[in-house]
């Protein structure tokens, strides 16, 4: 443990964080947190949205087939979950 404490106490500490840094990298952290919340939160309607279009087609036996507007990836996978698809790997 003398060798290891020896080499740990001669290697450079880093740069001390100041004030206006701390400032900085805690308000990137809640933008970014907001970002997340705020796609999460858009995910949500969306899918509860397209379940509910489902549903409204799956209840009318009129209709032979069900047009979606093109999507994302993310999108389609949440419609895929809707209607218990497997999802392609």
């Amino acid at each position: 443990m003398d060798l290891l404490g020896s080499i740990l106490n001669s290697m450079a500490k880093p740069p001390p964080v100041n004030e206006q840094q701390k400032k900085l990298l805690k308000k990137q952290q809640e933008d970014f947190q907001k970002k997340q919340d705020e796609e999460r939160t858009k995910l949500k309607k969306f899918r509860e949205d397209i379940e509910s279009q489902i549903n409204k087609f799956l209840q009318d036996d009129s209709q032979q087939k069900l047009t979606l507007q093109p999507m994302t990836k993310v999108q389609r996978s949440v419609v895929c979950i809707s209607i218990g698809m497997k999802l392609p790997r």
